[in-house]
């Protein structure tokens, strides 16, 4: 798939940032780049246009009270050019909140998506040094994504 320039440069740098392997887009418009720290960001380019849809899957908490701390940090990172959705699914059977964030980019420009990365940025290292380490050891704490997700999403950003 041929993606805005822009797009490509910019989630070449957000390969870059977190250690991880260049972005490839298949046919559908989806990439995902799993990054060096084990967070998984999903990208999604509209065939015909519009703004990029970043996902990033931070994985799973145990207790919905920790994801308030979660969540608190991530309404912090909004700007007007970005605007930020979290998705967060209970699993009443294994008492793990599902947390994802979503990131819609509305523009192409490169200073749109330095501040857009220095927010992902931001929310990751939270994950990684204040969440997750009061979660290591316990059954069912992983992170994973779902590409399914992409089509909910897209209808979502669409209605």
């Amino acid at each position: 798939m041929k993606s805005p320039f822009p797009v490509i440069q910019c989630l070449a740098e957000l390969a870059r940032v977190h250690h991880a392997d260049q972005p490839v887009f298949n046919e559908l418009g989806f990439a995902r780049i799993p990054t060096a720290n084990g967070l998984t960001f999903d990208c999604f380019v509209p065939p015909e246009g519009g703004e990029m849809i970043v996902f990033i899957v931070i994985g799973e908490i145990p207790a919905a009270k920790r994801a308030g701390i979660l969540i608190h940090a991530l309404r912090a990172n909004l700007h007007q050019d970005t605007n930020f959705g979290s998705v967060l699914a209970y699993h009443e059977e294994r008492n793990l909140l599902t947390v994802q964030q979503t990131w819609m980019i509305h523009s192409l420009e490169p200073a749109v998506f330095v501040k857009a990365m220095e927010a992902m940025k931001q929310v990751a290292d939270l994950w990684l040094n204040r969440i997750e380490p009061h979660n290591r050891g316990l059954e069912g704490n992983k992170v994973s994504a779902s590409l399914p997700f992409f089509s909910e999403m897209r209808a979502l950003r669409i209605a």
